[in-house]
């Protein structure tokens, strides 16, 4: 059986795990939360992390830093994982859906600016879904010219540099290029962003007695999950490059077969997807031969509002979202995959069109 995506434990994590299970700090907090927290700031040159028991909750710390609640309303991509949304609805504001660019699948910043001079948005979600990078430069001018914070949802994308968003999260669960089990990790540059997060993503205590000034939300990463981490970010540049191989392999087998297509390629490639034309069946035949060899594939996430959760939600216009959600199939790209097992994929779906 091929997963879509699984860990590769190749270095230090046993050995991390045994000196925090023997030193008794097991829980939130301890020198691995430390340590991880400053490696990873190193890594995207950044000033101040906070690490999180998910991307989920980092994203959740982050609106709530921001001062996101009741009554607002957050501009996400149409198609994304639903955490993204769920993020969001939990600290009591909504999710303004944006359509996506057909090229890499990230928000389409036209779509974005014709809703920020239509209605209030309070906050602006990108995604870099894949590991694409969205048009930062312009969201973050959008921000700043409508007065509204950026949170970069760069979950799977870690290594991206963060273009000077108020907050940009990653995700270091099971499935991503490095992982913690699971686990998230807040970034910020600025200070009192940074001080607010770490409170809220605690119990917003002072000093070393239980005395609290505000509501934190207990949401820090234990010190195991942080062992795991810090263990898999020592090979961070190994597995990016071999994601980035793995890409190149699915490309060079697969871009002269008729009728499949790719988006651009990621800046930091996650999960390779391609697509099909529309008037084809390919998809089902494809995800069909693939299973029926032991291959695990994946329809591209559902667009947001079509989600159970979120059938009511006010959207812009989603044409390029509803259009290629359908047709497009995600291809395991796991960092325990060999060369080998790439090219066997790529026969199996050659064979089934």
């Amino acid at each position: 059986m091929i997963p879509i995506a699984s860990p590769c434990f190749q270095g230090n994590e046993v050995e991390y795990l045994l000196d925090c299970v023997q030193s008794g700090y097991v829980s939130n907090g301890g020198d691995y939360v430390n340590m991880l927290e400053t490696e990873a700031g190193r890594v995207v040159n950044t000033e101040y992390v906070v690490a999180t028991m998910s991307g989920t909750t980092a994203l959740f710390v982050a609106l709530k830093a921001l001062g996101i609640g009741q009554g607002d309303k957050v501009a996400i991509p149409a198609i994304t994982y639903i955490a993204t949304a769920n993020a969001v609805t939990m600290t009591g504001a909504e999710p303004y859906l944006i359509d996506i660019n057909l090229s890499n699948l990230t928000m389409n910043t036209l779509c974005l600016e014709e809703a920020l001079s239509e209605i209030k948005i309070d906050a602006i979600m990108p995604v870099h879904l894949l590991g694409a990078c969205p048009d930062m430069y312009s969201i973050i001018k959008l921000g700043q010219l409508f007065d509204i914070p950026v949170v970069a949802d760069a979950a799977c994308a870690l290594d991206y540099e963060t273009y000077e968003a108020d907050f940009t999260v990653f995700s270091l669960n099971a499935t991503k290029t490095i992982t913690a089990g699971t686990g998230g990790l807040l970034i910020t540059n600025k200070d009192e962003l940074y001080l607010k997060a770490r409170d809220l993503a605690g119990t917003c205590k002072i000093g070393d007695e239980y005395m609290h000034y505000g509501i934190g939300y207990n949401l820090g990463m234990s010190n195991i999950h942080a062992a795991i981490g810090l263990a898999q970010l020592e090979h961070l540049d190994h597995n990016l490059r071999l994601k980035d191989t793995l890409y190149d392999l699915y490309y060079d087998k697969l871009v002269d077969v008729d009728g499949i297509y790719f988006f651009n390629k990621p800046e930091t490639p996650w999960l390779t997807a391609i697509y099909f034309a529309t008037d084809s069946d390919y998809l089902d035949l494809v995800q069909g031969a693939l299973a029926h060899k032991g291959v695990t594939s994946r329809v591209l996430w559902r667009p947001i509002h079509l989600q159970a959760p979120y059938y009511e939600l006010e959207t812009s216009s989603l044409e390029v979202s509803e259009m290629i959600w359908r047709r497009s199939l995600l291809l395991p790209s796991g960092v325990a995959l060999k060369p080998t097992d790439i090219e066997d994929i790529c026969e199996i779906i050659k064979g089934a069109i």
